[in-house]
């Protein structure tokens, strides 16, 4: 479970910082006793993968039930757990499952040798017919690892022997099955806890089978594993996820390697399409002028919030739809409250003004909800989640009080502009409706104005985003991912490019989504960690700088330039090479005679009246956009919106939104924001607690000098446990600036 105040650029959970903590202390002790050196020596890891595979009944099976064993209660009531509780993986240790002469869990015992030629799962050997005495399964690797940019998605990678064709069968009924749950767990067998006391593992210290086996619900099962690295304080790990794919091959002594790859619930994301409306509705289109509503629920509840045709400019969305038609109705008992902001216009159409809509903007949060309800998939049984997104506040976008928005289409910030320089006109001529409907927005979000949830998206927009999804070509794997990706870039855009909106999924016990400002790092109380002496469990710190090409010119430009105009913003790489001179080329600036001279003061003046044409022009299109002047009718009807004169604006808008971000954060006296390309991968004794999206600090002595202004965010965690029995934790991690 996430803790309190915990966010994207937070530090890293007190998990993690506290047994690092203690493990310096007892690495560092010069008096080290037997206990002691023999948990700092003698440590090895442990694993444990169990199915969540109920074998199906050969009567069912018969009539086909099989394929849905969720119609039938029957069928559900014939299903029976024990062939995955008498074939649990582990490393080699004695952990079987229930014991089947007194049919409780967790009272099995490996036996032994068993000369029987009838299988015994609780035998350490059984006799085989063929080939004689074979030993029981067990796993040989592990690789844990995060995927996607900043960890959205966990895979791990078993691999184990089976030694036996018999064995082999039992292995493909419960863990060769792509779509179907594991339960994954890896932690050390002795370990000193927060308190500096010796512990040993044992079954006690992972998910009990008598929770996993008869539970039928996953947000219990990962209830539990967020309790267990609670009390092994980091020193144990777990994961529920689904077996994405696997293989295996034969050995020449009669067994078989097999591999299974595992991947946590957040894959659902990765793979959702968007659904159909009738999935939550039948009456969808039922004329022809609504059969767009088809597309999408997001069609379907939008068009129906566009009935709405009065004059109102603010109106509550859920009770619009619950005074609406049954099909409605529906729809509208599932939502939250949420608001709903409108104003007619008129859409251009290459040069003709030909499409008049009603501009809708509905919050951030109030698209999520419904995803959440009507799209991410749920178990019909208990309506439990697989894949949801979290309607905390919390995340924060970064903003800047001259926040304007370079296409009012898509998004704008619920607040009004201000601040803005004398060459600009009344502030209220860039919000929308004039200030009169940003002004209900801003008093909607209240003191939440800088909130990602609290951003004001169109309808118009989002409608925009499903149709590029769904009347594009139907390429493989393209679906609800993509259509979030879209929206956010949109508003990544239409804030001028100085955020970075993006998915976020939490790791825990919550195993929710988050939309995060990522270029929002936090720069104050954040945990320290200690890298390199006696009392350090680091074994391996590598850092490599990792720059594209494409930046690498402009950093090859812009390093000891004296101009801020480049392509991308390279300004966290110019802040990493300060304090160093090129004595061969000690800058790189394009005076030097005075006639040169004179053209760039010439250039100057010529940039001051683009400059200022440039804000003339915005003003035009804010006023056409709003139909008319600060004297013009409370309720127009005559806005227009030409795509065509926004986008010839859009460079010198993001440009100018890039140097109010400046300009504000020298005089809040803010560190540069973003990450610099350099990655620094730590590899440690295997601990659990530290999060993707977290950050922390490394003790000063340790590194050169200019890394202290630095601090180092998580960007990947990967797990292993190989051939040496050891579990290793490998983190990588990218800079930013704190200073």
């Amino acid at each position: 479970m996430a803790e309190k105040n915990e966010t994207f650029g937070s530090s890293i959970p007190a998990l993690a910082a506290k047994q690092l903590a203690i493990r310096e202390v007892k690495y560092a002790n010069n008096r080290k006793d037997i206990s002691d050196l023999q948990v700092i020596n003698g440590n090895t890891a442990w694993v444990k993968l169990r199915s969540s595979v109920n074998k199906v009944s050969d009567r069912d099976l018969a009539n086909k039930a099989s394929y849905d064993p969720a119609a039938s209660d029957e069928c559900l009531s014939n299903l029976s757990s024990i062939e995955a509780e008498t074939f649990i993986l582990t490393g080699g240790r004695d952990i079987v499952g229930r014991d089947q002469q007194t049919n409780s869990y967790e009272g099995g015992t490996v036996k032994g040798l068993n000369f029987d030629n009838e299988y015994n799962p609780a035998s350490a050997y059984n006799n085989n017919p063929a080939l004689g005495m074979r030993p029981m399964p067990g796993i040989t690797s592990l690789k844990v690892a995060s995927k996607n940019t900043y960890g959205t998605l966990m895979m791990a990678e078993v691999a184990f022997t089976v030694w036996t064709l018999e064995d082999l069968e039992r292995a493909e009924l419960l863990f060769l099955r792509p779509g179907y749950t594991t339960l994954l767990e890896w932690g050390h067998t002795s370990y000193f806890d927060n308190d500096g006391n010796i512990k040993q593992a044992g079954r006690a210290q992972t998910v009990k089978d008598d929770t996993f086996f008869t539970s039928k619900s996953s947000k219990l099962i990962e209830a539990e594993i967020e309790k267990l690295r609670q009390e092994a304080d980091g020193n144990y790990e777990g994961m529920f996820g689904f077996i994405s794919n696997f293989s295996w091959s034969f050995r020449k002594d009669g067994g078989y390697e097999c591999t299974i790859k595992v991947v946590s619930k957040g894959i659902i994301l990765d793979s959702l399409s968007m659904g159909k409306t009738s999935d939550a509705t039948e009456a969808a289109g039922e004329s022809e002028k609504d059969t767009d509503e088809r597309k999408s629920i997001f069609h379907f509840i939008f068009n129906r919030l566009e009935r709405n045709t009065g004059t109102i400019h603010e109106f509550d969305g859920k009770e619009w739809l619950s005074g609406g038609k049954a099909d409605a109705k529906d729809i509208a008992k599932y939502l939250e409250p949420f608001k709903v902001f409108r104003t007619k216009q008129q859409i251009a159409d290459g040069i003709i003004f030909d499409t008049a809509i009603e501009l809708q903007y509905v919050t951030l949060r109030t698209i999520l909800d419904i995803f959440n309800k009507f799209i991410t998939p749920y178990n019909p049984r208990n309506r439990e989640k697989l894949c949801a997104f979290s309607l905390d506040y919390g995340e924060k976008f970064i903003t800047v009080p001259q926040h304007i928005s370079t296409n009012p289409l898509h998004a704008v910030p619920p607040k009004i502009p201000s601040n803005l320089p004398s060459e600009y006109k009344r502030a209220d001529t860039y919000s929308i409706f004039r200030d009169e409907l940003h002004k209900k927005m801003q008093a909607h979000v209240g003191d939440k104005s800088d909130d990602c949830l609290n951003i004001m998206v169109s309808t118009y927009f989002v409608k925009k985003c499903v149709n590029s999804v769904v009347d594009g070509a139907q390429e493989e794997g393209v679906g609800v991912f993509d259509f979030l990706k879209e929206v956010l870039s949109g508003i990544n855009n239409a804030f001028g490019e100085i955020n970075d909106l993006d998915l976020f999924y939490i790791h825990d016990s919550e195993g929710v989504y988050k939309v995060i400002d990522r270029k929002n790092t936090q720069t104050k109380n954040l945990e320290e960690i200690n890298l390199t002496g006696l009392s350090s469990t680091i074994v391996d710190i590598n850092l490599s700088s990792k720059i594209s090409p494409a930046i690498a010119s402009q950093v090859s430009i812009a390093a000891q330039g004296n101009s801020g105009n480049y392509k991308d913003n390279v300004e966290v790489i110019l802040k990493w090479n300060a304090g160093a001179v090129d004595r061969h080329i000690e800058r790189k600036e394009i005076t030097a005679t005075e006639d040169e001279v004179k053209s760039a003061v010439a250039a100057a003046e010529a940039a001051a009246k683009k400059r200022k044409k440039y804000i003339e022009d915005l003003s035009n299109t804010w006023n056409e956009f709003n139909n008319g002047g600060p004297e013009a009718s409370a309720f127009w009807t005559d806005q227009k919106f030409d795509e065509e004169d926004w986008n010839r604006l859009k460079n010198e808008s993001i440009a100018e939104l890039t140097r109010f971000y400046k300009e504000q954060r020298r005089v809040d006296k803010n560190p540069v924001k973003g990450v610099v390309p350099v990655e620094l991968s730590l590899k440690m004794l295997g601990l659990t607690g530290f999060k993707i999206g977290t950050a922390f600090r490394i003790k000063r002595g340790l590194l050169p000098s200019k890394y202290d202004e630095f601090a180092y965010i998580i960007t990947g965690l990967d797990h292993e446990i190989g051939n040496d029995n050891k579990w290793y934790t490998n983190i990588k991690t990218q800079f930013y600036a704190i200073q």
